[in-house]
């Protein structure tokens, strides 16, 4: 089994490819719910949630990730969304184990918009998915 670095290394490579195609094709981010199999398939969880507030989206991902979750028996998850006062894309990742971590990836703005995968910043995350819900 791979370990929790590998697990969200994938995650962020899938993130990073998905969200360069949307940006190549409007200047929109769309937040996304990624979950990865014990395989190593990533599948994608939208929220789909026209007009609602960022926070309802993000919420309404959530709550789809942990249902799909415990369906798939999926080993890691990633929920991104985009902040566009800091000009970046915030993505929780949590694996099955409880390790979870945040990164901020950077837009850059000009000529095009586009990920900064270079300047990634990590730092402690909370968990989301696996084990969000019991009591």
């Amino acid at each position: 089994m791979r370990d929790s670095e590998e697990q969200f290394q994938e995650l962020i490579a899938n993130l990073s490819a998905r969200l360069t195609k949307a940006l190549s094709k409007s200047n929109k981010v769309p937040s996304i719910g990624l979950l990865l199999s014990l395989k190593g398939d990533v599948e994608p969880v939208l929220a789909v949630a026209e007009n609602e507030e960022l926070k309802e989206e993000v919420n309404l991902l959530q709550a789809r990730l942990v249902s799909k979750a415990k369906e798939s028996g999926s080993i890691a998850a990633c929920l991104a969304y985009p902040d566009y006062e800091r000009e970046e894309i915030v993505a929780y990742l949590e694996n099955n184990e409880n390790y979870c971590l945040k990164a901020r990836i950077p837009i850059v703005t000009g000529p095009q918009l586009k990920l900064d995968i270079l300047n990634i910043e990590v730092e402690d995350g909370t968990v989301f998915v696996f084990g969000a819900g019991d009591s």
